[in-house]
């Protein structure tokens, strides 16, 4: 048999970068503890795959170097190691660990994804979410606000990063910089949630313009990254969950301006 660990990227749009390691270290050492054949690294796409490609490249080195070495690489520098063998560039590797720790910064740590996704996934309308507490219990403005602002550091910082010697360097840029405002949309859907608790009619309204103008830029610029290297036949999966949420968004919109 081989232990299957999972790359933790699924439901995060960014990457899960401490679930990631827990669990491929986890499944490696009980693997070797009780003579498993092998790791077969795993990588899903629930709800639509809303990460990119990309993002799954810290797990797969980190799980190549423990299934080979797992005393000697268990402590891997896996930034350096991306920049050295996967990007042969100074800092994307640190780069996709830092933006894929955002879930760290949240007030609840859930199984398989994130609670920003959690906030994407819901009807904007909805205020209760299975396996998440009473919500305005958890998060606050002052919260959504600083989750936001770490997203716009790591944009700033994907924008800075030198990847024009990188194959597909530009992709992985787009691919990266969606995500990182798809995580954002999903700060501004809990906004929006308390505002509605909140019965804040001129918050409501704000919230929503923002999240109008967002989401055609998502939509397109997710369907332009997909379309490089993915399969079309699964790009509806992503895009019609994107798709309802803006008509949610300008319904919600219409009936409070």
């Amino acid at each position: 048999y081989c232990v299957c660990p999972g790359t933790g990227t699924w439901k995060t749009c960014t990457g899960k970068t401490r679930q990631m390691k827990e669990n491929i270290s986890g499944a490696v050492e009980k693997g070797k503890k009780h003579n498993a054949s092998g790791v077969i690294l795993t990588d899903w796409g629930d709800c639509g795959h809303l990460q990119g490609w990309a993002t799954v490249f810290p797990g797969i080195v980190y799980a190549a170097s423990l299934s080979w070495n797992y005393q000697g690489n268990k402590e891997l520098d896996i930034g350096n190691a991306l920049d050295l063998f996967v990007y042969k560039a100074k800092g994307v590797g640190e780069f996709s660990l830092k933006v894929g720790n955002y879930h760290t910064m949240e007030p609840i740590h859930l199984i398989n994804q994130t609670l920003s996704e959690k906030l994407l996934f819901n009807n904007i309308e909805q205020m209760e979410l299975s396996e998440v507490p009473c919500l305005w219990e958890c998060i606050s403005h002052t919260y959504l606000d600083s989750m936001i602002d770490y997203m716009d550091i790591c944009l700033k910082e994907l924008n800075l990063l030198d990847l024009g010697n990188i194959s597909n360097g530009d992709n992985i840029r787009d691919e990266y910089a969606v995500g990182i405002e798809t995580v954002k949309l999903a700060q501004y859907i809990g906004h929006y949630k308390l505002y509605l608790h909140e019965q804040d009619i001129d918050g409501q309204r704000e919230v929503l313009k923002i999240m109008t103008d967002m989401l055609p830029r998502i939509i397109g610029e997710f369907r332009r990254s997909w379309t490089v290297k993915n399969k079309y036949s699964r790009l509806d999966d992503a895009l019609n969950l994107l798709k309802s949420r803006y008509e949610q968004i300008k319904t919600s919109l219409d009936l409070i301006s």
